[in-house]
């Protein structure tokens, strides 16, 4: 949301708008009122972007852990069998 409103006033930015010096530069050249909405998207952004990472690191964690052999071996066989059985049994 944040980076089409930033377009619609003629603003283009590209990845984590709402950091560095993108954000610098968002606060030099858009009107204040689009400012003043960033700010609460920037606001809900923070927190999910928080949980995200926690999980990402979870996930990471528990891949190190597995046989990525037995991973591969793992997800054929559950393609193999939704070729002849509904997959959402």
């Amino acid at each position: 949301m944040g980076r089409s409103l930033l377009a619609m006033h003629g603003i283009h930015v590209s990845g984590k708008w709402w950091q560095g010096k993108t954000w610098s530069k968002i606060r030099n050249e858009a009107p204040e009122w689009v400012i003043e909405r960033l700010e609460v998207f920037s606001r809900l952004i923070a927190p999910l972007e928080a949980e995200s990472a926690k999980l990402t690191s979870q996930i990471e964690a528990a891949a190190v852990n597995e046989d990525p052999a037995a991973s591969a071996r793992a997800a054929i066989r559950g393609r193999a069998r939704c070729w002849w059985k509904w997959c959402g049994e």
